[in-house]
């Protein structure tokens, strides 16, 4: 589904875009219409008027300056950047990629690149699938976490930890167990009865060992090795574009390896802590989005909670261990039980 776009800079730029088109995407359970390509997403169909709909646009410079509020920023290394609130929604400003206007209202988003749109493509293209999205999707009613997501016999499962806590290559691990990948780095979650989680970006990222390990290039079309290894193109798959019932979500807690434990095991976390681990967990962090964003969030962290059990999931870090790992998994889900 094309339509056309004149915005000068699109034209004849060899990485960022390879025609003036904005071509429609699926992720996170809807369709993503956009002038910038989006190599890591499967185009898709649009006609499905029941599906969410957002849509990116490069818009021309300067951005225009409207009345904003500060809600927070970050600052990691050399680079800054910030949220602002303004009346059509809000404006992410980064030193290093531009600025991103998000309209949830309207499923909007436009990015300003601020320099030249073919050195920054990468970046904001990372930016619209993470916090941008994640934007849109939260002042939508939905919950962002940070981790990653599979489906099993009896729905989704989701794994969510700090950073270097081992998330994508246990999804990974999971996939080459049978199950099917969802996504990787966002998980957005409808709270509900079931809540729902949407498939989100269909790549995952993965250290070398991890990568070399789980032999990616066997689950995978696409294998980019760099600093991390990029998969992507699923064998046999396409991009799941329903929401799926949600069945437990998992916090990972590494253990060294020891003869006397067992791969994995878990513990339930009550009300109070699973709310409190998920609004932890949360995509975007709190010292950007502003600490009143953060309390309304833990409402719907809430909601989720009460339908969705947490548990922590204590696995022994160690690759061989990897399949015993999947296999009890995906046995607590193989009827339809979490408890």
């Amino acid at each position: 589904m094309t339509a056309t776009s004149s915005h000068p800079a699109m034209a004849g730029d060899a990485e960022t875009c390879t025609s003036s088109a904005t071509t429609a995407y699926a992720v996170f359970g809807g369709t993503l219409r956009s002038e910038l390509p989006f190599p890591e997403l499967e185009p898709c169909d649009a006609s499905d008027a029941a599906l969410p709909e957002w849509s990116l646009r490069i818009g021309d410079e300067p951005p225009p300056r409207p009345e904003a509020v500060p809600c927070g920023e970050r600052q990691i290394g050399p680079e800054r950047y910030r949220l602002l609130r303004v009346e059509r929604g809000f404006r992410l400003e980064y030193s290093h990629a531009g600025t991103f206007d998000v309209d949830p209202s309207a499923g909007a988003l436009t990015w300003y690149p601020g320099g030249e749109t073919a050195t920054r493509g990468e970046l904001a293209r990372s930016i619209v699938l993470g916090p941008a999205l994640a934007l849109m999707l939260e002042a939508q009613g939905h919950l962002c976490l940070h981790g990653g997501a599979v489906g099993v016999p009896d729905g989704a499962v989701a794994f969510v930890a700090p950073k270097h806590h081992g998330k994508s290559t246990l999804v990974m691990a999971m996939v080459r167990g049978g199950a099917e990948f969802l996504s990787d780095d966002t998980i957005a979650v409808a709270p509900g009865r079931p809540c729902m989680l949407k498939p989100g970006v269909r790549s995952a990222r993965l250290w070398a060992d991890s990568a070399e390990t789980l032999r990616v290039e066997e689950l995978c079309e696409r294998v980019v090795t760099g600093i991390k290894t990029n998969a992507s193109g699923f064998h046999g798959t396409t991009s799941a574009r329903e929401s799926i019932p949600l069945r437990a979500i998992y916090l990972l807690h590494p253990e060294p390896p020891s003869s006397a434990s067992p791969p994995c095991w878990r513990v339930p976390l009550p009300p109070g802590a699973a709310v409190a681990t998920l609004g932890q967990q949360a995509k975007l962090p709190d010292t950007l989005v502003g600490f009143a964003a953060a309390g309304r969030r833990l409402s719907v962290a809430a909601r989720v909670a009460s339908e969705v059990p947490v548990f922590e999931l204590h696995l022994v870090r160690d690759f061989a261990a990897l399949p015993d790992v999947v296999s009890r998994i995906v046995g607590w889900h193989a009827d339809g039980s979490t408890t």
